[in-house]
């Protein structure tokens, strides 16, 4: 099963600027689907392990999906958010890809990657959702608040 784990933490948390804030709050109030946390919440990193061992080595279509989604993230976080900072692994069964503290982000850069992880958060549930995926126990994502102890 593969388990990708959203770690959030709240906009007040964040130490952002009242701007920052004003501004990702509006844009997500109108937030409700499944993962997508409330408009007060922000997405600091996401990790995703194993494998949906669907089919054979090569063949599975829920592994090939999820990482997809998960690189094409990180390169559009990088690419077109312009986070030089991102930390970020892609290996075999291991990905994971946090953002450097958000008070460090400028507005643009917040405002962008909070629309590409919200974004990464909705194909994760279209996958979760598909025929294949329905037919096995396949993926799990969970969110974690980001004051827990590691």
């Amino acid at each position: 099963m593969i388990q990708v784990e959203l770690e959030l933490q709240t906009i007040f948390e964040s130490k952002i600027t009242p701007t920052q804030v004003a501004e990702i709050s509006f844009l997500f109030a109108t937030a409700g689907k499944a993962y997508l946390p409330a408009a007060d919440t922000l997405i600091k990193s996401f990790s995703i392990s194993g494998h949906a061992d669907q089919a054979e080595y090569g063949q599975d279509i829920i592994c090939a999906a999820v990482t997809t989604l998960a690189a094409t993230c990180i390169t559009s976080l990088d690419d077109l958010a312009e986070i030089t900072t991102l930390q970020y692994r892609l290996a075999s069964g291991d990905i994971m890809c946090e953002l450097p503290p958000l008070s460090e982000l400028s507005a643009k850069q917040l405002l962008l990657s909070q629309v590409l992880l919200r974004s990464f958060c909705l194909g994760l549930e279209q996958i979760e959702w598909s025929e294949q995926a329905k037919a096995g126990n396949y993926i799990q994502v969970i969110t974690v608040n980001s004051n827990r102890k590691r």
